[in-house]
């Protein structure tokens, strides 16, 4: 008996101290990063679906999801008595909404990227349009848990996207009136709820809620920044200066992006496409090959575990960017201008051994380009007008390749990324082409065909495929427990010693 009591009195005291920023900001704003973002939202929001290592799909918070052929359907079905952690019940209202809210707002999010494919999405002007059951035409509420879901093109892997935290269930009361942010703390029905008023003094501290969760910590607590003096369990993001000794370095299995560089409609030297085809064509990827152990070199702009690669692979050529360099208007080549990188003030090291990497590179062909911080998720316009370039790890989905072509449609929550001219027509085409197509092998070959003009055209240039790294402290980690998506690190599955 006493041994069983010590034992619940250990697992009781056991408090998981995880680093998940460095600049001090909330987890759980908007315009936080992707894995800082999705780590937080899995262990407080949950998921709707989740998966396995082979990326089947695993129930969430939803109970069913089956696909209804005869009204072309998704039908989704949440768990009965699933609550939210201000107490109140959740029900298939809270559902719709959940998946729908960032549409009702006038703030760019990845609700234009991941699910734009709802039928009847197209009709929603988030300007004026008022969020109210109903609204949209593909979705229908059938009973208080379950919804249907049709949407205006085939997509086999829809399902696949609500394994992202992102767009689990949320209560409309707890969020602003943008529906993005929230009102005061988060509140999900995921395993952990936020103490108290959120972020304090660096520190956001969450407690257990899901008690079939044997091994998870009882309450976590999560810095936004360097804890001085002592080390964390876990540190998932580090400046770069950070002390990390007696921590041990891992990194996910597959890609969480593709580091790549995003031109921009608003910056003439970034609609010039000599400038575009010469940055593709100056960077040597081999000589970044190796510089960071979490960057492989690449010239796709999906990862090596996706269907519809181009097969091309870009060959650096030094003479063919001088030559292109030279076409470019004297009073734009001539100029100094500024590329950003999405990050925050403080820049990694990583950051900072790849950037004078490529500034090197382009100067060998004449080209002054410095690259700056950037903490903007979505590029804003003036920012736009003021960078010739955003490199940045545009996150992969791990089924549907579209998701990353998507994001360089015109209408998508990067504005500013699509291409220009003939180019884009031409791009709208081959992109409704591939989304249009039912036949697997058919999808596969209009993906192809897509990623090579991509590619080509240099609508955006790869750098390379990253993983995530992250620290662990081997003294009090046990285990990091089931960690099937390469974006999220689920804190729920951290086992201390």
């Amino acid at each position: 008996m006493r041994k069983v009591l010590n034992l619940m009195n250990s697992k009781k005291n056991k408090v998981l101290r995880f680093q998940i920023g460095v600049n001090g900001r909330a987890p759980y704003l908007e315009d936080t990063s992707g894995e800082i973002l999705s780590s937080f939202n899995a262990a407080v929001l949950g998921q709707l679906l989740t998966t396995d290592e082979d990326f089947n799909l695993q129930p969430g918070l939803l109970e069913k999801f089956d696909y209804e052929q005869s009204t072309n359907s998704f039908v989704l079905r949440l768990k009965s008595n699933l609550k939210f952690h201000n107490g109140r019940s959740v029900n298939s209202k809270d559902l719709e909404f959940s998946l729908l809210r960032g549409f009702f707002s006038s703030n760019s999010s990845f609700y234009s990227v991941y699910l734009k494919n709802i039928e009847g999405i197209d009709q929603i002007d988030p300007t004026r349009s008022l969020f109210k059951s109903g609204a949209v035409s593909g979705v229908k509420i059938v009973d208080d848990l379950t919804l249907k879901v049709r949407l205006a093109f085939p997509n086999p892997s829809f399902l696949h996207s609500l394994t992202n935290p992102f767009f689990s269930l949320v209560p409309k009361e707890e969020m602003s009136p943008n529906f993005l942010s929230w009102r005061s703390i988060p509140i999900g029905a995921g395993p952990y709820k936020v103490v108290g008023e959120g972020l304090k003094k660096g520190l956001v501290e969450l407690e257990l809620v899901d008690r079939t969760l044997s091994h998870a910590a009882e309450k976590v607590e999560i810095y936004t920044s360097e804890r001085k003096g002592r080390l964390c369990d876990v540190v998932l993001s580090a400046s770069e200066n950070q002390d990390l000794d007696g921590l041990e370095i891992k990194f996910t299995k597959k890609p969480i992006s593709v580091r790549s560089l995003f031109f921009n409609t608003q910056n003439p030297l970034s609609r010039n496409q000599e400038f575009r085809q010469a940055i593709q064509r100056v960077i040597d990827r081999k000589r970044i090959d190796g510089l960071l152990e979490s960057l492989s070199a690449s010239t796709e702009l999906l990862p090596q575990h996706f269907w519809g690669r181009s097969g091309n692979e870009i060959v650096p050529d030094l003479s063919l960017a001088k030559k292109l360099v030279s076409q470019i208007p004297e009073d734009l080549r001539t100029k100094s201008w500024e590329a950003a990188i999405f990050a925050g003030e403080n820049l990694s090291h990583d950051q900072r051994i790849l950037i004078d990497a490529l500034e090197d590179q382009f100067s060998s062909v004449g080209l002054k380009i410095k690259i700056v911080p950037n903490s903007e998720k979505f590029l804003s316009q003036e920012s736009a007008r003021r960078f010739v370039f955003r490199m940045e790890g545009r996150v992969t989905d791990y089924v549907d390749p579209l998701i990353m072509f998507a994001s360089l449609r015109e209408g998508s929550a990067y504005k500013y990324d699509h291409p220009i001219g003939e180019r884009k027509e031409k791009f709208e085409n081959l992109f409704r082409s591939a989304q249009a197509e039912i036949d697997f092998d058919r999808r596969i070959e209009s993906v192809r065909r897509l990623s090579k003009y991509v590619q080509e055209e240099a609508i955006a240039v790869a750098i390379g495929e990253t993983r995530m790294g992250f620290y662990i402290n081997p003294k009090t980690v046990k285990s990091l427990g089931y960690q099937p998506q390469p974006l999220t690190l689920f804190i729920q599955n951290i086992e201390l010693k």
